[in-house]
């Protein structure tokens, strides 16, 4: 599902980049230069481009389309570090250890 006013370029998406990165698949973002999803493409190396700019977005899908013909199309060499940020065990971890420290303060606070 993805909702998106255009006009004002704030823009909202259900879908998770995280699942898509765990696919180990080169990403085309288009998606608005200032989100949480153009600085985690920007980490992963990935392409991206803005909504509203018809132009850039031809010009990236067409840049895919010629690499994957020439045989070229692989990830980014800073794909696999960014994305392992965002895996499952990780995330899981990082949630685990801000449970209980936000435990440790309620329990020190009593």
């Amino acid at each position: 599902r993805f909702k998106c006013d255009w006009s004002s370029d704030v823009c909202s998406s259900d879908l998770k980049l995280a699942d898509y990165m765990m696919l180990r698949k080169p990403i085309l973002g288009i998606t608005p230069a200032a989100g949480a999803s153009a600085r985690i493409l920007r980490e992963l190396g990935c392409v991206h481009a803005e909504p509203a700019d018809i132009a850039a977005i031809a010009e990236a899908i067409a840049r895919q389309i010629r690499a994957w013909q020439d045989g070229g199309v692989g990830l980014p060499r800073t794909y696999e570090q960014g994305a392992a940020a965002y895996e499952v065990g990780q995330v899981a971890r990082q949630f685990a250890d801000a449970i209980s420290a936000a435990a440790a303060n309620a329990v020190a606070r009593r």
